[in-house]
Parts: structure tokens; C-alpha cells; sequence
């Protein structure tokens, strides 16, 4: 009977999951949508930016904040960042404290970004057994904040 108990819950242990996190979000002509990387960590003073956070009070937000961007004239912008995103009386960080001149009554233009940026359009579509999901994406290529580049393209992504 022992031996049966420990397979059954070895078996339940490995189908565990992780909590699902909140996203920084992109608005794009006035539509919000969750993004798939985290750009303000490219930003190289990114440690100003964890001294401004407090302690992040769920595990749906590790990283302690949610950040919100939109694109104007093929340019990338950070408006605000939302401390501890969990908690409905978490403030939004004062963006001319941590980025200084180069935060502008409309935000910050993000010149550190650079690489792809991501935005989910249409469903996830599960493998079985959980070993993968896919879904369809428009993905942007910036330089230095600039959009390059706009496709759309079928993203997967491996869980193991």
C-alpha cells in the first residue's frame, strides 16, 4: 500500500504548475495588450528601478511590478510602472525620480530596447501533456526603441 501511496503521489507532484504572472502591457492605437518579454529589464540602470519597489505581496508578480507602454510613431514608450501590482492600493513609481530628464510629461521613449517585443492575437493552443503552447503573435523588432520591423508569426513555447 506504500508503495502505491508514494507512486500516486510522486505522479500528482509532477503535474504541479507555476502561477500564472502579471504582464507589463503594450497600447497599441488604443488597445491594451499583455506583452510576452519584460523590456524595462534591458534598461541599464534597472537597479534604480528595483530600489523603488517594495516587496511584491502575491506570487503572481515576482517581479514586484507591472509596467505600461505604448507605441506612438513607430516609437516604443514606457507611461507608468505600477508597484506590487497585486495589491489594489499599489502606487505607481514616479518615472522623473528613477529615469530624471529623460522622463517627459507623455513617459520615457525606451532607447534601451532593442530585440523583439511581443503581443499575444488569438488563442493558446495546448499541446497535450503540457509540454508546449502556441499562439499567434504580432511581433515588433526595435533598435534603440525604434520599430524596425512588424510581423505577425506563430510563437511556441517549450515548457520543459
Amino acid at each position: 500500500m506504500k508503495y502505491i501511496l508514494t507512486i500516486f503521489l510522486l505522479a500528482i507532484s509532477l503535474a504541479a504548475y507555476s502561477t500564472d504572472q502579471i504582464d507589463d502591457t503594450l497600447d497599441v492605437d488604443g488597445a491594451d495588450f499583455d506583452i510576452e518579454e519584460f523590456p524595462l529589464f534591458m534598461y541599464p540602470k534597472f537597479d534604480e528601478v528595483k530600489k523603488a519597489l517594495t516587496k511584491s505581496s502575491c506570487s503572481g508578480s515576482w517581479r514586484g511590478y507591472k509596467a505600461s507602454w505604448y507605441v506612438r510613431k513607430n516609437e516604443l514608450w514606457l507611461s507608468q510602472i505600477r508597484d506590487d501590482p497585486c495589491n489594489k492600493q499599489g502606487a505607481y513609481l514616479d518615472l522623473d525620480e528613477i529615469f530624471g530628464e529623460a522622463s517627459l510629461i507623455e513617459g520615457v521613449f525606451a532607447s534601451w530596447v532593442s530585440g523583439q517585443l511581443s503581443y499575444r492575437i488569438g488563442p493558446k493552443y495546448q499541446a497535450a501533456g503540457f509540454k508546449y503552447f502556441e499562439f499567434d503573435a504580432v511581433v515588433y523588432e526595435l533598435e534603440n526603441g525604434i520599430i524596425k520591423d512588424r510581423t505577425i508569426r506563430r510563437i511556441r513555447v517549450n515548457r520543459d
